[in-house]
């Protein structure tokens, strides 16, 4: 069975793009796993189902390890690009839903296989409730979510409809792969969680390091970059509208107060599309 994909990338954040009517006999998970593998797969952060039947398109978003996924910022900016290609080329907005809700998206230029794509991604949530976070407490501001021989890591808890935690820190010296694996899947989550290491470079602009749960380290994470602006307004920062610089390039990012909504605008870009047999 040959199965039709497509590669794409936001950030070097690279998902493979299927439509959902050809995958209904699929195992997702195991699919998922399977087309990820970088020598007997595709290669990439996991796997996004598209519906692509309906005005309201759906996205299912399956990582790396073959765990789902409740969104993915960058996913949604480059889901745009690939109805776009595929399905409706005259099209620039689109809203698209996930388990975590519906997110308008719209395509602000486009040229060949690249777009520079802005996604609402919604409100902030910094309950405990919403991150999965099983201690006593309302609202996940320095919470210890590690400690080591050599330190003890403080950070912020934040859901956009997927949960992260946000820590901030001076440099990158230390070993933030395994802090970041370990905090992933703590007990202290009860789904494991989003890790990011933020350095403010300026009131503007911030950098980070990522290790997303079920995938490992990324070069991009959209909804994270999102948290970890809300983290960093709220700590008083970042500016409410700000870049975020991740290793595989920059976010613009911007916090809406009046309607409690964070827009993010980046590249996505198709890179390869072909038959994967299965």
């Amino acid at each position: 069975m040959t199965l039709p994909f497509v590669k794409m990338e936001g950030l070097g954040n690279c998902y493979i793009f299927v439509e959902a009517r050809r995958v209904r006999k699929f195992n997702l998970r195991k699919l998922a796993k399977s087309l990820s593998d970088t020598t007997r797969g595709i290669g990439g952060d996991g796997l996004i189902v598209v519906e692509t039947g309906a005005e309201s398109f759906a996205m299912r978003i399956f990582n790396r390890d073959g765990s789902e996924a409740e969104m993915c910022g960058n996913g949604l900016r480059q889901a745009a690009l690939f109805l776009k290609r595929t399905k409706i080329p005259t099209r620039k907005k689109f809203n698209i839903v996930t388990s975590a809700g519906q997110f308008p998206i719209e395509i602000l230029s486009s040229k060949k296989e690249k777009a520079i794509v802005v996604a609402t991604l919604g409100s902030p949530d910094f309950s405990a409730r919403a991150v999965g976070l099983n201690m006593k407490m309302e609202l996940a501001f320095n919470v210890q979510l590690l400690k080591s021989q050599k330190r003890k890591y403080y950070g912020d808890c934040v859901s956009m409809g997927n949960p992260h935690a946000i820590i901030w820190v001076d440099d990158f010296d230390f070993d933030w792969i395994k802090a970041g694996r370990n905090i992933s899947c703590s007990r202290k989550f009860s789904d494991g969680v989003n890790v990011h290491f933020c350095r403010r470079l300026n009131s503007k602009r911030f950098e980070m390091k990522i290790f997303e749960r079920g995938s490992g380290v990324t070069k991009a994470c959209g909804s994270g970059a999102a948290a970890c602006l809300a983290s960093g307004v709220m700590r008083n920062l970042i500016a409410k509208k700000a870049i975020a610089d991740m290793p595989g390039g920059k976010l613009h990012l911007a916090w809406d107060l009046d309607t409690n909504v964070i827009n993010q605008e980046g590249p996505v870009s198709i890179i390869c599309s072909g038959e994967y047999y299965n």
